[in-house]
């Protein structure tokens, strides 16, 4: 696995904010292959219930959903937060939107109009803010944990935007080029520590009541609601028709020419026209 030297003065700085001893590890590297893969494997070489938070400048072999590649723009925060779960493997349908709901309060601190995607993008200004991926893993000693990583578009490149758009990949960012603070390194630990403890806290008090109570303020967290979409299941069966919300379950809900379809797993992107990654 790729390392590189720690970023010391962000990784200070980082820990200092979260002053807790929630975390056994914090690192902030220049560049990894993966967070997500530092996380697991910190998670798999540990012996007891933890808790931690790897961040990266940069990834040569960041990842999304189904195995694909997350390619990160200029400026962006990309980390990985690992924390114990209180419930078993077979009680974790709907994590993802846990995650995600948590990620989007975080965000809006910074730009309100921030929603997401079902079942696992951030979205801002009709683009792809934010990815979530969340992976399940063991200590030693057979502790199951979550990590749960996460890729914010912090600033894009006007170049790279236009590129993604015409490959059906639309992205947005939390501030342009143009706008980006001086203090965008402030900007980006402070983001980061108020993720991680997000993040750490959807995934230690998720239980079996958590998506009902996400779905009954789902309204306030869809992107898609209401609007044309498509929706391509995982065996490429595509369904279009009107976004609906989500079931107590957390499945979607596509009103296809008045006929009511529920799905559990799949992905969704606006109607054609207004093309979204698949992710």
């Amino acid at each position: 696995m790729l390392l590189g030297n720690c970023n010391k003065p962000l990784e200070a700085l980082l820990e200092k904010i979260l002053h807790s001893d929630e975390f056994a590890c914090v690192k902030w590297h220049v560049q990894v292959s993966s967070t997500q893969d530092l996380a697991k494997n910190f998670i798999r070489e540990s012996t007891c219930k933890t808790s931690a938070v790897f961040v990266a400048d940069s990834q040569t072999s960041g990842r999304g959903t189904r195995g694909r590649i997350w390619h990160a723009p200029a400026v962006n925060l990309m980390m990985t937060v690992v924390a114990p779960l209180a419930v078993s493997l077979n009680q974790t349908s709907g994590l993802t939107l846990a995650a995600g709901a948590a990620a989007v309060e975080v965000l809006r601190a910074i730009c309100p109009k921030v929603s997401m995607k079902w079942p696992n993008d951030l979205w801002l200004n009709d683009g792809k803010l934010a990815g979530i991926l969340c992976e399940t893993c063991r200590t030693a000693s057979g502790h199951l944990h979550v990590a749960v990583g996460i890729g914010v578009n912090i600033a894009i490149q006007d170049k790279l935007k236009k590129h993604l758009l015409e490959a059906g990949y639309p992205a947005s960012s939390l501030f342009t080029l143009a706008d980006l603070p001086k203090d965008v390194d402030i900007v980006r630990v402070h983001t980061a520590a108020r993720l991680a403890l997000a993040l750490r806290r959807a995934v230690c008090e998720f239980s079996s009541d958590t998506i009902s109570g996400i779905a009954s303020r789902w309204d306030g967290f869809d992107a898609m609601l209401g609007q044309q979409v498509c929706f391509i299941s995982d065996d490429g069966r595509m369904t279009q028709g009107i976004e609906r919300g989500i079931t107590q379950n957390g499945e979607i809900v596509i009103d296809d020419n008045g006929i009511r379809r529920v799905f559990s797993n799949g992905s969704l992107r606006p109607a054609a026209g207004k093309a979204a990654p698949v992710c």
